[in-house]
């Protein structure tokens, strides 16, 4: 929770994670833990070598992290209706049919519920979003969920937020997403994720998706709220 890091992706398939804050694994499950402060080169043949952060480079990659309590840092929130006043309409929210549902129990009120209800292993509501050519842009996306007490998910089951990147044709060519409630969820905390993004070239239109992992299960249910996505130019290097 609350984990933040940055990974660059180089041409001669090397890379580097940096993390600002939290805890982020690298390599396999039994991999290297890094903290705050930490980095990992991942060479070409594999092999890892951690350090720690300069003073100037943690303070770089803080500065580029758009704050998660102020989506304006990076623009304005492009979704419609993002606290779910509306409900489910055909201007904003849609989804998997039969599993979305108005929800009066949001964080701050209103809410979406997106349940198992067996059938389907990946309900979700989704919104489009068209604004132009995206491709270059910083994409910001984050959203408030948890699992109500009334119908809990069960081990196995958990959240996403997903962006899918689509061409002018509406084609989805691409996409990043977060997992949050894994674990052992407390019914009824609310708890965020945020991911950002570069949007790769010929992106015309993005699809947020947020979804319940329900592994087939006929019950469990997951509320979201506060949805938010903003787009900004990419910082310039240092």
């Amino acid at each position: 929770l609350g984990t933040e890091f940055a990974v660059e992706s180089r041409p001669d398939r090397t890379a580097r994670v940096a993390v600002v804050s939290g805890e982020v694994r690298v390599g396999s499950a039994s991999g290297p833990s890094l903290r705050k402060g930490q980095s990992a080169e991942v060479r070409a043949d594999g092999q890892l070598v951690v350090r720690a952060l300069t003073a100037a480079e943690l303070a770089e990659l803080c500065g580029a992290a758009p704050s998660a309590e102020a989506p304006g840092h990076a623009g304005d929130n492009l979704l419609l209706d993002p606290g779910f006043d509306r409900g489910l309409a055909t201007d904003t929210w849609g989804g998997t049919e039969g599993h979305l549902s108005p929800d009066p129990g949001g964080r701050t009120g209103p809410g979406l519920r997106v349940s198992a209800r067996g059938f389907a292993s990946f309900p979700l509501c989704r919104q489009r979003v068209r604004t132009g050519d995206l491709g270059g842009k910083l994409l910001v996306a984050s959203v408030w969920a948890a699992t109500p007490a009334d119908e809990p998910i069960s081990p196995g089951q958990f959240a996403g937020l997903k962006v899918v990147f689509l061409d002018g044709n509406d084609r989805e060519f691409g996409f990043v997403k977060q997992h949050l409630l894994t674990g052992r969820p407390v019914p009824g905390r609310f708890e965020q994720v945020r991911l950002a993004a570069i949007a790769p070239p010929r992106t015309a239109a993005v699809s947020v998706q947020l979804i319940l992992y329900a592994a087939r299960r006929d019950a469990g249910a997951v509320v979201f709220d506060a949805a938010a996505l903003s787009v900004a130019d990419v910082p310039p290097a240092p």
